[in-house]
């Protein structure tokens, strides 16, 4: 595992414990409904593919469970996961560390998939795509590309998901709708880096500072996109931990 990512991981997570809310929502999970969801975005359509998973066992670092068979895994991939807890249905970013066989009682043991606990849960009872907030040291910044002569729209990037992200602007009346088709020009922290990329506004709102959210959902899956959210929630972790102390 290279870049910010692989820094981040080896530093935080091999030395940390779990925080114990995360373990107590797992916990909770196996007894509610004993299943997690996992999703990623589809390579073609960006559209986020939905695969549900029975948790086989919770370790001290990691837990497994048993392998769905329509799931693409490959160890280092990042994934966003839901639990239902005693407090609802709960999101963050876990990492596939390994395949693991689960004894099925036979001889012929049921594939199972290892992974990391996520680093922080967040409560997601309605969106598509768990979001995470971009802390003001990376505070990054873009443009919206819609066609018009007066020229490209600077954005504040506010959060990401796998699927998409929360803007600011200043208000434009009138110029940015739901449904609309735009170009998307952003530069992010590694794995993602710079990119242009086709977008469509989900949702138009004016805050009260007086100026725009735009909800933006990418219309295709962005490379690296996943690992990069799963490395803001490490930091954002990591922080808490410092706060603690």
């Amino acid at each position: 595992m290279a870049g910010f990512l692989g820094r981040w991981l080896e530093r935080i997570t091999p030395r940390e414990g779990v925080d114990p809310s995360i373990r107590t929502a797992f916990d909770q999970a196996m007894e509610i409904e004993g299943r997690i969801t996992l999703l990623q975005p589809d390579a073609d359509t960006g559209e986020p593919v939905t695969y549900r998973a029975m948790l086989e066992r919770l370790d001290e670092d990691s837990f497994v469970v048993l392998a769905p068979d329509d799931l693409p895994a490959r160890i280092g991939e990042v994934f966003e996961m839901a639990v239902l807890s005693r407090s609802g249905r709960q999101c963050g970013m876990v990492e596939l560390t390994g395949h693991e066989p689960v004894p099925s009682g036979g001889q012929v043991p049921i594939p199972g998939l290892r992974f990391s606990y996520p680093p922080t849960l967040d409560h997601n009872e309605r969106r598509r795509a768990h979001r995470v907030s971009v802390a003001f040291d990376l505070a990054p910044r873009g443009r919206i590309f819609d066609g018009r002569t007066s020229g490209p729209v600077e954005v504040s990037i506010m959060d990401l998901s796998i699927g998409g992200m929360q803007l600011k602007c200043n208000t434009h009346a009138d110029r940015f709708a739901p449904g609309q088709t735009i170009d998307l020009d952003v530069q992010l922290p590694d794995p993602v880096g710079s990119m242009l990329i086709p977008a469509r506004i989900a949702s138009v709102r004016n805050d009260d500072s007086g100026q725009q959210r735009l909800g933006i959902a990418f219309n295709q899956a962005v490379e690296g996109m996943a690992q990069l959210v799963r490395s803001i929630e490490v930091r954002r972790a990591g922080r808490r931990r410092t706060e603690r102390i």
